[in-house]
């Protein structure tokens, strides 16, 4: 007696939803370890342009004339807001964020930022009237953190314009350390002070191990809620660009760079007796003990 044999190989309903169903468990695995793995990548990509930043830093100071480690835009002083220039003006590329300090008229743009200038020469950027050679995107891709996406992890409800990548807002996606800079007038005599690293020789940053001088700019956030004890959290709980917790890149004034824990217990409380101390497990702002760095703007060359 004979049995009907099938003549093709297939598979049953139940084994095809079967492997599906693998399918699926195995994408939900990989999917969280491949995009954990993709911003590994993004944040490797960060710290090396901070790298590359601290390293030009240190090689502006060796031609600057006061040896200042962070290099100064000399926009006209009488032109300037509460200090002596924004953070991100040292340099980057051309920017679409509506505030004087981006202003190319005003301040020049992309050519006349001062870092800009030092790495690129000022024959290859472009002026003020729109004429001469224009740095290729990929030069300017030092300023540009990958995961840069603005204010967009806020706590806070802010505008669109502010959840603007800082890269397309300002033209740069780093902060310099110009904390602790003000200006004040005596007499007749306007005199600018720092103490924190921006103006100051970089032979007077005597913890230049643990001393800021570039960091992601979504880290201000964690820093302006250090003190606000009166809110439960997450509220001083800011989101990294690389998806970590109150942790950002930063880059310190020896040269170094690394990731840093910024949430509310690492940050030490300043002693009533010194205020401007900002400082917390690892990392600082100010450069006391050093006294402030006293100067008169219109000296300048």
């Amino acid at each position: 007696m004979y049995t009907k044999r099938r003549s093709g190989v297939g598979f049953t309903l139940v084994e095809l939803l079967v492997v599906i169903a693998i399918i699926a468990i195995l994408v939900a695995i990989l999917l969280p370890a491949l995009a954990s793995s993709r911003e590994q990548s993004r944040s490797l990509k960060c710290l090396a342009n901070l790298k590359a930043l601290n390293q030009a830093s240190q090689a502006y100071s060796a031609t600057d004339v006061t040896s200042k480690l962070i290099p100064e835009h000399h926009i006209p002083y009488d032109t300037q807001m509460a200090y002596p220039a924004e953070n991100w003006i040292y340099g980057g590329n051309d920017a679409i964020g509506e505030n004087t300090y981006n202003s190319a008229s005003v301040f020049g743009g992309a050519a006349r930022r001062p870092m800009n200038v030092f790495l690129f020469g000022p024959q290859c950027l472009p002026d003020t009237s729109g004429t001469g050679e224009v740095v290729t995107s990929a030069s300017m891709e030092v300023f540009h953190c990958p995961s840069d996406k603005g204010l967009l992890d806020s706590p806070e409800d802010v505008s669109s314009y502010f959840r603007m990548a800082n890269f397309a807002r300002n033209g740069n996606s780093y902060y310099a350390n110009t904390m602790f800079v003000r200006s004040a007038s005596f007499g007749d005599i306007e005199e600018v002070w720092s103490l924190g690293p921006y103006l100051r020789p970089v032979t007077r940053i005597l913890q230049a191990a643990d001393t800021i001088s570039y960091w992601e700019t979504i880290g201000v956030e964690a820093r302006d809620k250090r003190e606000t004890s009166d809110r439960p959290p997450p509220y001083y709980s800011v989101m990294g660009w690389h998806r970590r917790l109150g942790r950002f890149n930063v880059a310190f004034c020896d040269g170094n760079v690394r990731t840093v824990s910024m949430l509310k217990n690492d940050w030490y409380t300043p002693p009533s007796d010194h205020p401007f101390q900002i400082r917390g497990k690892g990392f600082r702002f100010d450069c006391e003990p050093e006294p402030r760095l006293l100067r008169a703007p219109e000296l300048d060359g």
